[in-house]
């Protein structure tokens, strides 16, 4: 069973104070896109100091691989079809701004979320998923957050090791907790005045009540 691609779509955002003003966001439905209309989030967590904000634009930008639009085509990683150093560097630059940008949590999201409809190029941090533009890269950095999975485990495959060391079949979901408020935006909108941790959580009773057995 395959699962189907997310899909960005355009999202209208405006900055006013520390609210960030958006319009839709990225969601996973197959082909199907959905949009959401204009929403304020503001998060019950204190907004980003001046120079926390600083750094996370920079970071943003250094998710830039290219300059011009994602072409939505896989971009190699480094010795695949490019083994200059320069090729090396900026990949790796990318990959450590997307580390970076989750390591600020809650506090780079109403950043991110300006930024959901930039489609400056970047690489892919996905496997079997093709959209690669800085605004996806964004909604990755917030998605996989709220979702908490251990560093190990992975988004596709029959398996998961368990605390006993063995593998065992793992729960299995096409899609994302947001689907249903409409994507991202709308959804961290709805839950605004859950702690970081609170929307973790709910986030993991979400997908496990939507879960079943991944088919052999």
């Amino acid at each position: 069973m395959t699962k189907p691609m997310m899909r960005p779509l355009l999202l209208g955002c405006l900055l006013v104070g520390d609210l960030a003003l958006c319009g839709c966001a990225y969601v996973r439905r197959g082909s199907r896109t959905e949009t959401a209309p204009l929403v304020a989030v503001e998060f019950s967590w204190p907004a980003p100091a001046v120079d926390q904000k600083a750094e996370i634009n920079a970071l943003i930008d250094r998710l830039v691989f290219n300059e011009g639009e994602a072409t939505n085509r896989p971009v190699l990683s480094p010795g695949a079809a490019d083994q200059s150093q320069e090729y090396r560097e900026r990949f790796r630059s990318c990959q450590d701004a997307f580390r970076k940008l989750s390591e600020f949590k809650g506090a780079a999201f109403p950043i991110l979320i300006q930024h959901l409809d930039d489609k400056r190029q970047s690489i892919n941090f996905r496997n079997h998923i093709l959209a690669n533009s800085v605004g996806y890269a964004c909604f990755l950095i917030i998605h996989d957050q709220l979702q908490d999975e251990p560093d190990n485990y992975s988004e596709y495959g029959w398996s998961r090791k368990g605390r006993d060391g063995q593998d065992h079949p793992k729960p299995y979901w096409v899609g994302t907790p947001f689907d249903e408020a409409g994507g991202v935006a709308r959804w961290l909108s709805a839950n605004r005045n859950l702690t970081y941790t609170r929307m973790q959580i709910r986030c993991f009773v979400n997908r496990e009540a939507r879960s079943s057995v991944c088919p052999t």
